[in-house]
Formats: structure tokens, sequence, C-alpha cells
């Protein structure tokens, strides 16, 4: 069970990962901002790309 855990992503193993952990989500966390915009925006215009593409024949 200890080797399954940290591949599952269930337990930090190692002193600090906790805290590499949190960094790495505190990040994402500010990121989310700026990708849910670049989402949104991919989301508008794809279905108007898929279009051209198939009337582009």
């Amino acid at each position: 069970m200890t080797a399954l855990a940290p591949a599952a992503g269930l337990a930090a193993p190692r002193r600090g990962t906790a805290a590499r952990w949190n960094r790495v989500k505190a990040g994402a966390h500010r990121r989310a901002g700026r990708v849910e915009w670049i989402v949104l925006v991919l989301v508008i215009l794809f279905p108007q790309l898929v279009i051209a593409l198939l009337f582009a024949d």
C-alpha cells in the first residue's frame, strides 16, 4: 500500500513534499483566472473554426 500511495499521489513520502504541493496548488490557483479566460475564448472560437473547416471545401 505504501508503494502505491505515492504513485497515486495520495501521500507525501518525504519531508517537504507537502510544502511543495501546496506551492504548486497555490500557483495553479493564481493562474486559474487566466486559464478560465483562455478556455472561454477557445470554447467560443472552436465551433466557429470547426464550421469554417467543414465548409472550406
